[in-house]
């Protein structure tokens, strides 16, 4: 990897983060999936059965000053798996179909349940290509507000109305015929809309042309990569537009277009953040996705963004914004989830990169932050999975705690165990793994990949951080020798859920003393596992991952020595006992508070309190082994060590 030398005003960043900490899925979605009122639930759905589609050309009407959508869409597709009588698409019940036209033939169709039904005049059989043309119009469901869109913008005081769509995840067949299901992609589509000639329409692809005629005009987008019906959308109002270049090291060249309203000519102060967030992702993903089309942002006015395939829709380009929905083109775009219950491929990929721009710019400045943030957002509640088990509610599909927060942790995690090499050879990997390619991908096919390239099994870990629910919590005992400057660690954990037993780590632990200090690195396999080390120093404090790595809550570090040295003024005997130990300082002394730990640092016995220069203390009851004693003397604290070794 290369270093990056892209400077940016960090006193604009520190304000972007404000912005991005009122993101709260009651609030604003920081992560952009933010969908109020929708409750359509999911279910299988029998739509693309029986069909690829390898081409589609879609034709649509809309003026922005009225809510309608009037459109014909052209499908080549294969039979596939059986012979077939019908062809089956999502479709909204609040739409007419106008007619089905089977090349110069009309079909017969049923409407259901938002499922439009075509019946075929005879039997297709498996590997058969043909097409058919959709002609339909209404006004999209109301219910669902933020699939197909009416609103306006302010232009000169004056408002300016605009038509937007966004379909994820279940919206799309509220504006168009088409399979949302997440088994076929689009290999590539023509997409025409007419509005009035006042107005530009922003879409996804290249543009081709704008052909005005009567007061209309008609844009032309071309896309030749695969793209999942979801992935579809088009904006049109009076946009002001932008284009410029950006050129990778290795020659490419990429058109960025900016389509923004015409009085908000400040949306493209922030672009300065697009820039090197290209050339990082490059870096450590290969090329752009779509190099031979374009990448683009598209305002619109949900207070969020939505990747649409080459075209991000965008509330405003913020850094936290900007790189999250470019992070799509790679994990979303290119490589889309196969199920809803796998969005954290999606989401928990793309707040990952978000991350990698805090660690590689602004000199770490606000990475630690960042990290702070997420895992206070993960542990503000004992449960949740990064598994979405519930795809029919939306608000858990793009929960924001669990999918984005947490997905992304565990991918910070993983890179901890594997290490850089073998965590980005398998990101790589899984991208350009040949069945993987622009098509779609489900957690299996990634762990398979980290598997192999970290020479591992990750069953465990998958199951606790992907399926389990909920975090470790630690408690951490230790004492050291200051003679040797041993140290003997003990590391209990406990879990928020019952779901998991025990979550097995590497754990880094700081051992802090003077103004020295040093990490160390245990593999932490059960609980009250006792590690011995010697940090070479004399210690002050110790310190639990402090770098933030691990998910976790207010891990408890204490000393049982309580940083108290070993005292020469009491005489413990006999050393090694088999019975009985004795306590004695001289006469004058007082010797109190008498604690016993075990060589684990598990507190065996407190003494009943007694103010005297000496003591005597039965361990019949205790097994053999190593002990450590504290007590105050004088009211200053102290230890000794002894060994109790039992007769047979």
């Amino acid at each position: 990897m290369k270093g990056f030398v892209y400077t940016i005003v960090l006193i604009i960043l520190s304000y972007q983060i404000t912005l991005a900490q009122v993101f709260d899925p009651k609030q604003i979605h920081q992560s952009c999936k933010y969908f109020e009122h929708y409750t359509t639930k999911a279910s299988p759905s029998p739509a693309g059965k029986h069909y690829d589609v390898s081409y589609c050309c879609c034709f649509w009407e809309v003026d922005p000053n009225i809510r309608y959508i009037k459109g014909n869409i052209l499908y080549h597709f294969t039979i596939i798996h059986e012979t077939t009588d019908s062809l089956i698409f999502d479709f909204s019940d609040t739409l007419q179909i106008d007619s089905v036209w089977y090349h110069s033939t009309s079909l017969n169709y049923s409407k259901n349940d938002d499922l439009l039904i075509i019946y075929l005049q005879s039997s297709l059989a498996e590997g058969a290509t043909d097409s058919i043309t959709i002609y339909y119009q209404g006004v999209p469901r109301i219910s669902d507000d933020r699939s197909f869109v009416q609103d306006y913008h302010d232009t000169a005081n004056v408002p300016s109305h605009v038509i937007w769509t966004l379909s994820q995840q279940y919206g799309a067949k509220e504006w168009w015929p088409c399979n949302q299901n997440l088994n076929d992609k689009i290999d590539s589509i023509d997409i025409y809309v007419k509005a009035p000639s006042q107005y530009k329409t922003a879409s996804i692809g290249l543009l081709q042309s704008e052909i005005e005629n009567n007061g209309l005009i008609t844009t032309h987008w071309k896309h030749k990569y695969p793209v999942t019906a979801y992935l579809v959308a088009f904006a049109t109002t009076n946009y002001t537009v932008t284009e410029q270049y950006h050129h990778f090291e290795n020659g490419d060249s990429l058109l960025i277009q900016n389509y923004f309203y015409e009085e908000d000519t400040n949306f493209l102060d922030e672009l300065y953040y697009l820039p090197p967030a290209l050339d990082l992702y490059y870096e450590l993903f290969g090329d752009y996705p779509f190099i031979n089309e374009k990448y683009g942002h598209t305002q619109f006015h949900w207070p969020g963004g939505m990747e649409h395939q080459t075209m991000s829709f965008m509330y405003n380009l913020s850094h936290h914004l900007t790189v999250h929905e470019l992070a799509h083109q790679w994990f979303g775009d290119y490589l889309t989830c196969g199920s809803w219950e796998d969005i954290w491929l999606n989401e928990g990929f793309a707040d990952f990169c978000v991350g990698l721009t805090y660690e590689y710019f602004f000199d770490q400045y606000y990475w630690m932050p960042l990290k702070k943030e997420c895992i206070d957002k993960i542990t503000s509640e004992p449960d949740g999975s990064v598994y979405c088990s519930d795809t029919t509610d939306i608000y858990r599909i793009f929960n924001n705690r669990l999918s984005y927060k947490k997905g992304s942790y565990l991918l910070n995690m993983l890179r901890w165990e594997l290490g850089d090499s073998a965590f980005f050879h398998a990101i790589n990997e899984y991208l350009y793994d040949g069945s993987n390619a622009y098509s779609f991908s489900k957690t299996h096919n990634l762990i398979n990949h980290f598997e192999m390239a970290g020479d591992t099994s990750l069953t465990e870990f998958f199951n606790d951080w992907y399926y389990g629910e909920g975090y470790p919590l630690y408690n951490i005992t230790w004492q050291q020798d200051l003679e040797s400057k041993d140290v003997s660690i003990t590391v209990n954990q406990s879990t928020t859920h019952n779901s998991v037993n025990f979550y097995e780590m590497h754990i880094p632990i700081k051992f802090c003393g003077g103004n020295r200090d040093t990490i160390i690195v245990f593999h932490h396999l059960f609980d009250g596992q006792v590690f011995q080390t010697n940090p070479g120093i004399r210690l002050d404090s110790l310190q639990f991952d402090p770098e933030l790595i691990i998910v976790t809550k207010n891990p408890v570090i204490n000393s049982i020595q309580n940083q108290i040295s070993e005292s020469t003024k009491v005489k413990v005997y006999p050393n090694p006992t088999s019975n009985i130990i004795h306590l004695e300082a001289n006469m004058n002394d007082i010797i109190k508070d008498i604690t016993i730990y075990n060589i684990n640092g598990q507190l065996i016995r407190k003494v009943p309190d007694k103010a005297s220069y000496t003591h005597q203390i039965q361990l019949s009851d205790f097994p053999s082994g190593i002990y450590t004693i504290t007590f105050n003397i004088n009211y200053t604290p102290a230890y000794k060590t002894f060994s109790l070794t039992k007769c047979n």
